[in-house]
């Protein structure tokens, strides 16, 4: 009896402690007091949110919580900024305290390495500051960049006119003249729409957006990161983030075989 009343106050005592540390955790949240829809347990707002409408229901939902929100995925809250005020003051007036993004667990299985999927922290700014530095060191070369660019919004209008009244996919067709331009600035030349390169780079951009959708049962694997050694779990997310892990590193070993061949000629 004296065992059983001994593990009965064990755990009761463990209980409270628990309770006491999430209600301290609640309290100091500085996002807490942010209204937003009310949501599941575990799965938060994730089954009411949808990813091709999702900017119609932000804006709706701004009607009812206002220009800041939040909406919660998989336990993890993220804040949602609806009005042009808002935005000029999260990323301009005080855009120091918005600098780093989560870190994806899912997109750190295809890119472990990267500035943008990282925390502020000294390997995040240091990073950054070589970037800076190499792009300054373009010189006269970021003229060309920006004409390369100029060509290439030019081609995209043209392309639209040439069209007439077909209709067209704005976002596919934008996406792919945006790959354009980053191969340009990696490589230095100018490409067409229909380059091979240009369309390798918008196909690893597709697969990336695959395996990291947010809106999807793959986005428990970055709320509980534990869960990525049960590969037997989200089999169909493992096989999407594996096919853009395949595709980032062909490209990227293609263009190094190519970079050697080059310099030796």
């Amino acid at each position: 009896m004296e065992l059983e009343v001994s593990a009965t106050q064990v755990l009761l005592a463990t209980s409270i402690l628990l309770l006491t540390y999430f209600i301290v955790r609640w309290m100091k949240d500085p996002i807490r007091k942010i209204p937003g829809p009310p949501g599941l347990p575990i799965l938060g707002n994730a089954l009411s949110l949808y990813m091709p409408n999702l900017h119609n229901q932000f804006y709706d939902m701004a009607r009812e919580y206002g220009a800041v929100m939040k909406v919660t995925i998989f336990g993890v809250p993220i804040v949602v900024i609806n009005s042009k005020e808002a935005c000029v003051e999260a990323l301009i007036k005080t855009g120091t305290d918005f600098q780093g993004r989560p870190p994806l667990k899912r997109m750190m299985a295809i890119v472990p390495k990267d500035t943008i999927f990282m925390t502020l922290n000294d390997e995040q700014i240091m990073l950054r500051r070589i970037f800076t530095k190499a792009m300054k060191a373009y010189g006269p070369g970021i003229a060309d960049l920006e004409y390369v660019m100029q060509e290439t919004i030019k081609d995209m209008i043209d392309d639209i006119h040439q069209k007439d009244s077909h209709v067209i996919d704005a976002a596919e067709l934008s996406t792919g003249y945006v790959c354009c331009v980053i191969a340009s600035m990696m490589f230095g030349e100018k490409y067409s729409y229909d380059d091979e390169v240009c369309q390798k780079i918008n196909e690893m951009s597709e697969r990336l957006v695959e395996g990291t959708v947010p809106l999807s049962s793959g986005a428990v694997l970055d709320a509980l990161p534990f869960l990525f050694h049960f590969k037997f779990l989200f089999r169909d997310t493992h096989r999407k983030l594996e096919v853009a892990r395949g595709v980032v590193n062909d490209f990227i070993k293609t263009r190094i075989d190519e970079a050697k061949v080059n310099s030796e000629l």
